[in-house]
C-alpha cells in the first residue's frame, strides 16, 4: 500500500475564506487553455471543446462509471458515443462494495479496520482509467466530490448505497480517530434532508473539525492530482446538496487554490437539493446544476412536470441573461420508480430542456429513476443530433423566445427553437397532437420533414411547402420532432 502524508487543514482551510471576488481572479489567473472545458465565447450559456461549441448530452447506467472494470467502462462509452453522447457522470462514490465490487480510496487493514494514512490503489488506477478513456472519445465527466447519500445510516439507505455503519470515514471503522476526538458519531439514525451527517460539517465556518477534514482535503487532493491533469472535466460539489452553503464554497475554493497552483483552469457548480442558478448569481460558481428540476422534493406540486417544468427552467435561465453561463442537467429523472413520472415524461423533460437552451443533459440510471443508456435513451439521444445537424442549437433561439410562432397550441403540447433563416424544429411531447406554425419569416418556400425521436428514423422524405402558415400534424404516438427547413 502506498503512504502519504496528510496534509493538515491549517492552510488549505484559508480557501473556504475566499470571497467570490477571489475565486474569479484565481479563476483568471490560472491558464486559458482553450482547449479545455469551459463556456463558449461567443454564446457563453453553451459549452466549447477544444476550442468548439460543444452540446453535452449523455446516458449510462451508473452514476459512478469509474468504478466498473475496463471491458464494460470502454463498451459503455463506446455504445454512449456510437449514439451521439458525450457526457458522463461520475459520482466518487462506493456504494456497492459488496453486490459490485466498489471499492474505496483507503487501504483496508487484515483485520478490517481502515487506515486513513494509505490508499487503496486500486480505487486510483480506477479513476485514472476512467479518465484516459473517456478523453480518449472526448466525453465530457461531472464529478461529484461528495453525496450525502454515501453516509445514510442502514435503516434509511436506499438498496445499493453505501451505508454509515460500514464506511471507513465511521470512525469505528479506521484507526485514525475516535468519535470522542472528533465531531463524528459512530452511529446516525437520521437520513436526509432532516438533518445533516457531521462528516459534511468538519469546515472550519461549520463544526471545524480539523482532524477530519484533513483526511477530506487529502482525499480531494489526490481525486484533483488525477483529474487536473485532463481537460474535460467539469466539477460539482455535492449531489442534490442540502448542506450549509459553506461547506460547498470551502470545497469549491479548495479546488480553485488547487487548480492555481497546477495553472488549470477549472469550472465548478453546486446541485442544491432545490434547485436554481443562485450559487452562480451568489456564490461565485461557474455553472448551473438543475438536475433536480425532474425532482419535486421541496418544491410546489406539479413543478417537474409537463408546462411547469418547462416554465421553471426558462425562468431559471432567464436569471442568467446578465451573468451568461452554461446550465447543465447531469441527471434527468423519468424511469423506473414512480415519483419520476415515468420515461415518457422523462424523454420530454430531455427535449424540453435543450429546447429551454440548456447546455447539457444525461439521462439518469436505471434504478434510480432514469432509463440509462437502454435503446429508447440511445435513439434519443441519436435524434438529438440529427436535429442539430439541421438547427444550429447554438445560435438558434430557444422556445421561449419563439413561442409566439406556434398557434392552436396546447399547454405542454410542443416546443419550438430555431430562428428565420436556417428553420425551425418543434419538439411533440407524448400529449402533442397538432399546431400550427407561422414560417411567414422564412423567404421562400419551406421542406417539412418529421423524426420519430424513439427510433430515430424520418419518416418519409421531404415535402415542401409555399404556405406562410403550416399545420403540423404528428404522424404517429409518443415524441416526434418536425424539422422546417428554407427550401433554397
Amino acid at each position: 500500500m502506498k503512504t502519504h502524508t496528510v496534509a493538515r487543514p491549517s492552510t488549505l482551510a484559508a480557501a473556504a475564506g475566499l470571497t467570490t471576488l477571489l475565486y474569479a481572479v484565481l479563476a483568471l489567473s490560472a491558464h486559458a487553455d482553450e482547449a479545455r472545458i469551459r463556456p463558449w465565447e461567443e454564446h457563453p450559456r453553451y459549452w466549447q471543446y477544444e476550442g468548439q461549441p460543444v452540446l453535452l448530452l449523455g446516458a449510462t447506467d451508473t452514476d459512478a462509471l469509474f468504478q466498473w472494470e475496463e471491458d464494460p467502462l470502454v463498451s459503455q462509452l463506446d455504445l454512449l458515443v456510437a449514439n451521439g453522447g458525450n457526457y458522463i457522470r461520475n459520482v466518487m462514490s462506493s456504494r456497492s462494495p459488496d453486490e459490485r465490487g466498489d471499492v474505496f480510496p483507503w487501504a483496508q487493514l487484515e483485520d478490517g479496520q481502515y487506515d486513513l494514512e494509505q490508499w487503496d490503489e486500486e480505487y486510483w488506477r480506477r479513476f485514472e482509467r476512467m479518465l484516459e478513456e473517456t478523453a480518449a472519445r472526448d466525453v465530457i465527466v461531472s464529478i461529484e466530490l461528495w453525496d450525502g447519500h454515501d453516509f445514510q445510516s442502514r435503516s434509511d439507505a436506499p438498496e445499493g448505497f453505501a451505508q454509515w455503519e460500514t464506511h471507513p470515514l465511521n470512525p469505528a471503522n479506521n484507526v485514525n480517530y475516535s468519535a470522542e476526538d472528533t465531531t463524528i458519531p459512530d452511529t446516525w439514525t437520521i437520513g436526509y434532508p432532516n438533518e445533516t451527517h457531521p462528516i459534511l460539517l468538519t469546515v472550519p465556518e461549520l463544526n471545524d473539525d480539523a482532524e477530519v477534514l484533513a483526511y477530506q482535503n487529502a482525499f480531494i487532493a489526490r481525486l484533483l492530482d488525477h483529474a487536473l491533469d485532463y481537460g474535460h472535466v467539469l466539477y460539482v460539489i455535492q449531489n442534490e446538496t442540502w448542506v450549509d452553503p459553506a461547506w460547498s464554497d470551502y470545497w469549491a475554493g479548495f479546488i480553485r487554490e488547487q487548480a492555481a497552483e497546477r495553472n488549470a483552469e477549472v469550472h465548478v457548480a453546486d446541485m442544491e437539493f432545490t434547485p436554481s442558478v443562485a450559487p452562480v448569481l451568489e456564490r461565485g460558481f461557474d455553472f448551473g446544476e438543475l438536475s433536480q428540476s425532474a425532482s419535486g422534493a421541496g418544491r410546489a406540486s406539479g413543478v417537474n412536470a409537463g408546462q411547469q417544468y418547462f416554465d421553471f427552467i426558462a425562468a431559471e435561465l432567464a436569471k442568467l441573461a446578465e451573468h451568461p453561463a452554461p446550465a447543465n442537467s447531469v441527471k434527468q429523472y423519468g424511469g423506473d420508480l414512480g415519483w419520476t413520472l415515468g420515461p415518457d415524461e422523462g424523454v420530454d423533460r430531455v427535449w424540453r430542456t435543450i429546447f429551454a437552451g440548456q447546455a447539457a443533459v444525461r439521462f439518469h440510471r436505471p434504478g434510480g429513476g432514469g432509463i440509462g443508456l437502454n435503446e429508447r435513451a440511445q435513439a434519443n439521444l441519436a435524434s438529438l443530433r440529427m436535429v442539430a445537424d439541421h438547427i444550429d442549437v447554438f445560435t438558434a433561439q430557444s422556445h421561449q423566445d419563439l413561442e409566439g410562432l406556434l398557434s392552436n397550441r396546447a399547454e405542454n403540447e410542443a416546443y419550438i427553437m430555431g430562428d428565420s433563416e436556417q428553420g425551425y424544429a418543434v419538439f411533440f411531447t407524448q400529449e402533442g397532437a397538432e399546431v400550427e406554425l407561422d414560417v411567414s419569416a422564412i423567404e421562400g418556400d419551406v421542406r417539412v420533414r418529421w423524426l420519430d425521436v424513439n427510433t430515430a428514423e424520418w419518416d418519409g422524405d421531404w415535402d415542401t411547402f409555399s404556405e406562410e402558415t403550416l399545420t403540423l400534424t404528428k404522424p404517429g404516438d409518443a415524441q416526434w420532432v418536425a424539422v422546417a427547413l428554407p427550401a433554397s
